[in-house]
């Protein structure tokens, strides 16, 4: 994620953090575990790690 100081751009992923915060809490509310929550972040992020490598 560069860092940008334009306004709009810092308002948009300000508010992004909004509908993904509440998908995530309505997630742990139906599961009650953080395990599966835990997972599939290590593999968003390891797949942010692939991503480009595979684009060169």
């Amino acid at each position: 994620m560069p860092l940008t100081f334009d306004p709009g751009f810092m308002l948009l992923r300000l508010l992004s953090l909004i509908p993904n915060s509440v998908f995530m809490i309505v997630v742990y509310l139906r599961l009650r575990h953080l395990l599966p929550l835990a997972i599939v972040h290590w593999l968003m992020d390891g797949t942010s790690v692939v991503l480009p490598l595979l684009q060169q």
